[in-house]
């Protein structure tokens, strides 16, 4: 079977009515279709037949559905069914009226420190439920994240995702996974990856939605991937200056390079936001204050960059004596005592 010839409108496949195609990525097509035994509207993905002829392929594909399948919570997307049937692999989940957190910054720009908190909290909630059933999503991005229109995320496209058991067989290998734009840096350095990863590329999502920027640029993947294992996290307070501090603070500990030095929860990350907002904290007439953890690594910052450029000076100025030729000798001292006439 062919999914692009025979997955017309009104096909009925696996038990579900098809509507049309609404989608295309890497891995395949996605039409949606109404699932008849539940009487609902839902979203088929199809695995791509050319795809389907390598068994790595197959086993990245339903890897997600075996993965989401476990998890049920209003933030991420549902899986109701998932297999094989005519050559065809598919899985049935959720359908979601609305867009992509990506799309949505495109088109509308930059979100406000309060929608943007409200959307980030609901994320960490889905991500402390894949947690708390060991998954690691290990792909969180802005195009990962839908909104409804109703304006609730939900977390989609859990094709990279691992048990913790699956993690550690992936971590002997040696394969690194994940879009660059948001990897850790463990990731990067094909590492050994838990939970804390996610909460790094929500921080780097964050970034991304009050910025419309990434946290680091560069030419290729590489580039960025490299930044993000040896670049400190940019502070966003300096791109928007009328971004709190609070959130700059935020950013920058869920970004840090070393796992144990991030939050250590997605219940943590987001009780921190939660706070924040609680207290109203979410307009620049909260820049006045001090948040001492970011002022010291700011400080620290300029510190070792003065240090940096008097060493580099010091440097140039030994080099230039160096190169310079050695002065004359001093005229010899003039004679004592009589002189003959």
């Amino acid at each position: 079977m062919n999914t692009e010839d025979e997955l017309k409108e009104g096909t009925v496949f696996a038990g579900c009515r098809i509507a049309g195609k609404i989608g295309q990525g890497g891995m395949g097509t996605v039409y949606k279709a109404y699932y008849e035994a539940l009487g609902k509207d839902i979203c088929i993905k199809f695995l791509s037949p050319a795809l389907a002829q390598d068994a790595r392929n197959i086993e990245f594909f339903m890897r997600e559905a075996r993965s989401a399948a476990r998890l049920d919570h209003p933030n991420i997307v549902h899986i109701y069914n998932f297999g094989q049937e005519n050559g065809v692999y598919f899985i049935i989940m959720s359908y979601v009226d609305g867009q992509s957190l990506e799309d949505l910054i495109g088109e509308k720009g930059p979100l406000e420190v309060d929608k943007a908190s409200e959307i980030l909290i609901e994320v960490l909630e889905g991500l402390g439920h894949a947690h708390s059933k060991t998954i690691i999503h290990r792909d969180i991005k802005p195009s990962n994240i839908l909104i409804t229109s109703d304006g609730r995320p939900r977390i989609v496209d859990f094709g990279l995702a691992r048990s913790i058991n699956e993690e550690k067989q992936l971590t002997m290998a040696g394969e690194m996974v994940g879009t660059a734009y948001f990897m850790s840096p463990e990731q990067g350095l094909a590492g050994t990856v838990d939970h804390r990863a996610d909460l790094y590329a929500a921080g780097a999502t964050l970034f991304y939605i009050l910025t419309g920027r990434h946290p680091f640029e560069g030419k290729s993947s590489i580039e960025v991937i490299h930044k993000h294992i040896g670049d400190p996290a940019p502070n966003i307070v300096l791109i928007k200056p009328d971004i709190p501090l609070w959130v700059s603070t935020v950013i920058d500990r869920s970004m840090r390079k070393k796992p144990a030095d991030r939050y250590q929860s997605a219940e943590e990350m987001a009780g921190v936001i939660r706070k924040y907002l609680k207290e109203g904290m979410s307009s620049s007439n909260e820049m006045s204050l001090d948040i001492p953890e970011l002022t010291q690594r700011i400080s620290d910052n300029a510190a070792r960059k003065e240090a940096s450029m008097d060493a580099q000076a010091s440097l140039a100025k030994s080099d230039r004596s160096a190169a310079a030729p050695a002065p004359p000798p001093p005229p010899p001292p003039p004679p004592t005592g009589p002189q003959p006439r």
